[in-house]
């Protein structure tokens, strides 16, 4: 069966890996007025975006937009490639969903428009009294902070708002709730009293299935009755975990042996965790005092020296923090043993990677976890169809996964609040060329815009990608109880813990995109050696954070300040 799986999956995904069915519009209905949206068709896809667009053009049915036309149609724009901001600039479309992009430099070049008075009207117009601007505010501050412009040379640039922040893209360790249950894969109270142990994988007393929620342990935040109960609460409990799974015949964890920025990507979200939002903010402001920098390595464990001032001159000694060193070593210990991840493919992509995990669970030894982007379950949506066709208990309904909390690096951090970093890159912005066919599109622009953000459309989009956007907005517990554990386990990333957007609006910063962004680069030791899943293979956690303050001082020095 494992074999006529797999070749249906394969076809399945020549042809559908890259498209998605959706409707398609052939024809302008000349009898209403357009409205031209684009939309980076990745991960989370458009389903969540056609919802909004059928309700929006059902809300404005009877309105005229313009002389001798009644209604809206927006043609939307589904593209798995990114337009230059030339490209934009040159298109008709008003209104752009991106990833990946350097807003400042869309500022600078006139690609995106200032949307300020659209984010901090009332959205009164949808039955609402808070702005979308009160939602980024009530969230936290970062996000605001970053898109609102800081420009004292051009006043008609200040506090300006030029796009929205869109989604909040996770990295993490994803697990197969299941499959904890069937081998008895969480830790209990038991084992918290006998952490030291030796043979704490194989003493059964240990660990088990969670059905009895009462003798779990506490998870890393410290507390019982969360949902982080059961799951490690330290590194340490992570490696005694995936060595529990080895003995009881279950591949730990696999990743994408292309895809390698996903690996780098969680470890960027293990060292903003172990910093927090004040620390971890430091290598984006550069104003601040360093409070946890690595003097020496002793035995493994890192000494802490003084506090140091930062300024830009000397921000290199970021690249010391305790945090970085913490990651280091957790990707040193799952890469140092090639039993935690048996079979990873240097040639494997990352919906091929989501494939081999999905359908382990008919191997002799299943896969337990994956790294992977928060949105990488809407990306199997057609794995997850052609194993139900073959048997309805793989399919996506009948299988519960989650997003780990991430362990802490020490037992002295259980218990803080989880820092995790949403990025600047994914966010909405609106075509700033003055031509006139999108001039006539500002209208309905702004009307959807501002209605994309009402609560009932923030909870279409988590309802539908499973995902969170960076703002204030609520579920009942009834209404998330009924959502995909999945689901469940996000939300809870996006409501209980600190969300912060690692970037600052600074000249440096903003002058200096691609060496600022460290959940791409933040672990490079050289030019060519970037992603700690490789080259700790072939070197200790210690050598490589050496390396890496010494490649980072020297391009700071060499290409900033001389």
């Amino acid at each position: 069966m494992k074999k006529a799986i797999c070749l249906v999956l394969s076809a399945v995904l020549a042809v559908c890996g890259l498209t998605a069915c959706r409707r398609e519009r052939r024809t302008i209905d000349e009898t209403k007025t357009q409205l031209y949206v684009f939309n980076y068709d990745g991960g989370f896809g458009s389903d969540w975006l056609d919802t909004a667009i059928d309700r929006f053009e059902e809300r404005y049915a009877d309105r005229s937009f313009e002389a001798g036309k009644t209604g809206v149609q927006v043609w939307l724009e589904n593209n798995i490639s990114m337009p230059m901001n030339s490209t934009v600039r040159g298109q008709n479309n008003s209104i752009y969903f991106l990833e990946e992009k350097n807003y400042y430099e869309g500022i600078a070049d006139g690609t995106y428009r200032d949307i300020t008075e659209w984010v901090r009207e009332p959205l009164t117009e949808f039955g609402e009294t808070e702005s979308i601007e009160d939602k980024m505010k009530a969230y936290g501050n970062t996000f605001p902070d970053f898109y609102r412009t800081v420009d004292k040379e051009n006043p008609d640039r200040d506090n300006k708002y030029y796009a929205i922040p869109f989604h909040e893209g996770f990295w993490g360790i994803n697990y197969d709730v299941d499959l904890f249950e069937e081998y008895k894969l969480f830790m209990n109270k038991e084992y918290e009293a006998h952490k030291g142990d030796t043979g704490i994988d194989s003493n059964a007393a240990y660990w088990t299935d969670g059905t009895d929620k009462t003798r779990l342990s506490a998870g890393a935040d410290g507390e019982y009755g969360t949902i982080d109960d059961g799951l490690p609460a330290t590194y340490a409990d992570f490696y005694n975990l995936m060595d529990r799974m080895d003995y009881c015949g279950v591949t730990p964890i696999h990743w994408s042996g292309v895809s390698k920025r996903y690996t780098t990507n969680m470890m960027y979200e293990l060292w903003a965790d172990y910093e927090g939002e004040e620390q971890m903010m430091l290598n984006y402001t550069l104003n601040g005092t360093a409070k946890d920098l690595v003097s020496s390595i002793d035995g493994g464990e890192p000494v802490i020296g003084e506090e140091v001032a930062i300024t830009p001159q000397n921000a290199y000694e970021l690249q010391k923090q305790a945090g970085k060193y913490y990651a280091l070593t957790f990707a040193e210990q799952v890469v140092s043993n090639s039993k935690y991840y048996e079979n990873v493919s240097e040639t494997e992509k990352n919906r091929d990677a989501i494939s081999t995990y999905l359908y382990s669970i008919i191997n002799e030894k299943p896969i337990a976890m994956l790294i992977e982007g928060s949105y990488w379950q809407r990306e199997g949506d057609a794995i997850f169809t052609e194993m139900a066709s073959i048997d309805e208990s793989y399919s996506k309904q009948s299988r519960r996964f989650g997003m780990m909390p991430f362990p802490k690096a020490t037992e002295e951090k259980v218990g803080e609040e989880q820092t995790i970093a949403g990025g600047a890159g994914s966010f909405i912005a609106v075509n700033g060329a003055n031509t006139a066919i999108v001039e006539k599109q500002m209208e309905l622009a702004k009307l959807f815009i501002q209605y994309i953000h009402t609560d009932e459309i923030l909870k279409v989009f988590t309802e539908s990608t499973g995902a969170t956007r960076p703002l204030e907005y609520e579920f009942t517990d009834e209404e998330m109880a009924a959502l995909p554990y999945y689901t469940q386990t996000i939300w809870n990333f996006h409501k209980n813990n600190n969300i912060i957007c690692p970037w600052a609006n600074t000249d440096l910063v903003i002058s200096n995109h691609d060496e600022f962004n460290d959940q791409n680069t933040g672990f490079k030791i050289t030019t060519a050696e970037e992603h700690p899943f490789s080259y700790l293979k072939n070197m200790t956690a210690e050598d490589a954070f050496g390396r890496l303050y010494t490649y980072k001082r020297s391009r700071w020095e060499n290409n900033h300040w001389n």
